[in-house]
């Protein structure tokens, strides 16, 4: 292989590992349960990470949500048709519920 095609090959190896490293997230899992203001859970409440729409997860039948939310993440915003959506911080904890009106 000529000298000029392995420098080519390196950089491209070297341009993926960068890549790779740009994108990688460190996460944690967030739990909790989203409940209306009577206690009841809500089946299907919409949680995202404040400012990362693609990153969410909904609430099962008792109103539970798991999520991986990346480190950098400071706010979860809750949602559910017809009542307020809420914002709470994340403040490093591993169990945040929220209760919506």
């Amino acid at each position: 292989m000529c000298n000029n095609c392995l420098r080519r090959v390196c950089l491209v190896v070297a341009s993926l590992f960068l890549a790779l490293l740009a994108f990688a997230q460190e996460t944690r899992t967030v739990v909790g349960t989203v409940r209306d203001q009577n206690g009841d859970p809500l089946i299907g409440a919409g949680v995202v990470v404040e400012g990362q729409p693609t990153i969410g997860a909904v609430t099962d039948l008792d109103g539970i949500y798991t999520l991986q939310v990346p480190d950098g993440a400071t706010q979860l915003r809750f949602s559910f048709i017809g009542m307020e959506d809420v914002v709470v911080d994340i403040a490093g904890r591993g169990v945040i519920d929220a209760v919506l009106s």
